[in-house]
């Protein structure tokens, strides 16, 4: 029975984390959490282009890649993470990314402390 129950959770884990991934232009989103979310979405109503959305969700996707590789797999990504945010940053100005330094960056730099509450490594 708990065995039941536990696959049932998994699957609903699975479920749910997939269907609340954004997708642009055939591509879909594997990392993405609340903050990216919000952003893609105000990205989205201030009327960006497609294209210029599928940029943002391809870019914001390897960055929180890099943040679960650093933190699960122990290899630091931080330094690529760290130039990859300055991009997205640059790239989409006036857009507040400061959740890239408060949490993801400051997660990847001290990869054994539990900064990032939504980052499940399997």
């Amino acid at each position: 029975m708990w065995l039941g129950v536990v696959l049932f959770v998994i699957f609903l884990f699975f479920w749910s984390d997939s269907s609340s991934q954004p997708s642009e232009d055939g591509y879909k989103t594997k990392n993405f959490g609340t903050d990216s979310l919000k952003i893609y979405n105000l990205l989205k109503n201030n009327g960006l282009s497609s294209e210029s959305l599928r940029i943002f969700l391809t870019m914001e996707d390897q960055f929180l890649k890099y943040e679960r590789e650093t933190v699960c797999s122990g290899v630091s990504r931080l330094t690529n993470a760290a130039a990859l945010s300055r991009q997205i940053k640059d790239r989409f100005r006036g857009y507040d990314f400061s959740y890239h330094d408060d949490v993801h960056l400051k997660q990847m730099d001290s990869p054994n402390r539990v900064i990032n509450k939504e980052l499940v490594c399997l």
